[in-house]
């Protein structure tokens, strides 16, 4: 639709403001339309508004994952889902799920019909963490405020502060539409002490943590990932993996030296509880429970185009 009315929806505080004043003038000098954001969940809002006059509206969103996933709801509130257009610019911290789609959803004019994940009634684009992970994303936001800390070395310097603060929980997790080979299995379940869970969309966390290196979001599943509840200094030695994505092999196997420690998973639904908290793209929010499933096809994604990225 060549038509469509664009909008771009600015974070100025993404990524400290480093890309904003640059953005906003070459946006401006092409005549494009730009709304600031003003406070928490304002970009949600604005964009549920404005896609509530026009549903057809293409939303380009510049900011982190947070912002990213502030666009995407404001598209769901609005039930816009078929029929607006969506567009990601990386100018936060973070930038996973758009790190993802540089790599695989790139071609420039062609759209993409996108998975989401709708857990407790929330929407994710990128991912959701419990357990670990969530102490983690907490320690990295404190130390990102200092000067001069990068956002993947933040990310680890998290981890390292977060060591210290293991917290495991103890649950039964339910696996629902289990994808092995051809076939798709009903239900699975799994009890014991987890360090942490990941249930992903996408393929990156942390500023570039390949934690679910084979993730699809077109494919309708979930990518999950539980470590057993395991000694600090055993985990410490297979961070590296994680980083890299080399814990899980491309035939969708685990690596050997994972399978005592790790569960995989790619199924449509999956659901815990004996949590404290739970991280949807970065944003940290209360939580004793959680059901999860993939909302296939969900969101209509474009590339952006060339003149708009600073």
């Amino acid at each position: 639709m060549g038509d469509r009315r664009t909008v771009h929806i600015i974070n100025p505080v993404s990524g400290s403001g480093r890309k904003f004043k640059k953005t906003r003038k070459a946006l401006a000098d092409l005549g494009e339309q730009i709304y600031l954001t003003k406070r928490l969940s304002d970009c949600e809002d604005f964009v549920a508004e404005l896609l509530a006059k026009d549903p057809y509206t293409h939303v380009v969103a510049h900011g982190g994952d947070g912002t990213m996933n502030e666009a995407v709801s404001g598209i769901m509130k609005a039930g816009a889902g078929e029929t607006a257009l969506f567009t990601g610019i990386a100018a936060g911290n973070g930038n996973d799920f758009l790190r993802y789609t540089s790599e695989e959803l790139s071609e420039q004019g062609k759209e993409y019909r996108v998975d989401l994940i709708l857990a407790n009634g929330k929407y994710a684009l990128n991912e959701i963490n419990v357990g670990f992970d969530c102490t983690v994303v907490s320690e990295a936001e404190k130390i990102r405020r200092a000067p001069g800390i990068g956002n993947s070395f933040s990310y680890i310097l998290g981890v390292v502060s977060a060591l210290s603060k293991k917290a495991a929980f103890k649950t039964e997790i339910s696996f629902r539409g289990i994808l092995r080979g051809a076939e798709e299995i009903a239900e699975e379940k799994l009890s014991g002490a987890f360090l942490l869970s990941a249930i992903c969309n996408g393929r990156y966390y942390g500023g570039g943590f390949k934690v679910a290196p084979h993730s699809d979001c077109t494919d309708g599943f979930l990518d999950v990932i539980a470590v057993d509840d395991i000694a600090i200094s055993k985990f410490a030695k297979l961070i590296a993996d994680f980083r890299r994505g080399t814990h899980i092999n491309p035939d969708l196997s685990v690596k050997e030296k994972f399978r005592s420690i790790m569960t995989f998973r790619r199924c449509r639904e999956v659901s815990f509880d004996g949590i404290k908290k739970i991280c949807y793209d970065g944003e940290i929010v209360e939580g004793e429970s959680i059901n999860a499933k993939i909302v296939p096809s969900a969101l209509l994604y474009t590339p952006a185009k060339p003149e708009w990225i600073i």
